[in-house]
């Protein structure tokens, strides 16, 4: 397999969300925006050349929509917060990040695959505190 065949078999499965889900659309931007430094949502802007969020021609724009959606103003449903023209272009610009939102579904999938060991490691160290608890009140 070729490295622009690997990368595609990463990507096409969002491109086809995307396509297909205005919801999907709304949380792609949202998480592009996440992804963005503090300073960068803040100015709406790029100001550090990482690859990660939005690039400097969509900083504003691609900001602004994060914004709106996150904010909810008119308390809609997942999906129908943007308008049907903001959507279209929105689909237009999270189509230009599809290998970076790739990776943040990766990171997604490890964070969560490492949930789990976090809360057995602390669930054994609870109960080992608790049978220490119990051995103090006993003597």
């Amino acid at each position: 397999m070729t490295k622009k065949e690997a990368q595609d078999s990463r990507t096409s499965p969002i491109r086809v969300a995307l396509e297909r889900s205005d919801k999907f659309v709304e949380r792609c931007l949202v998480a592009l925006y996440a992804r963005q430094t503090n300073t960068e949502q803040q100015t709406e802007s790029t100001t550090d050349s990482n690859g990660i969020g939005f690039s400097g021609v969509d900083a504003k724009f691609g900001s602004s929509l994060a914004q709106q959606i996150m904010r909810n103003k008119y308390g809609k449903p997942e999906g129908e917060r943007l308008t049907f023209k903001q959507v279209k272009y929105a689909r237009r610009m999270a189509l230009k990040y599809t290998a970076q939102l790739a990776d943040h579904a990766d990171d997604v999938q490890k964070a969560k695959a490492a949930k789990p060991i976090k809360v057995a490691l602390y669930d054994e160290q609870r109960a080992e505190a608790e049978r220490e608890q119990q051995a103090t009140q006993q003597i």
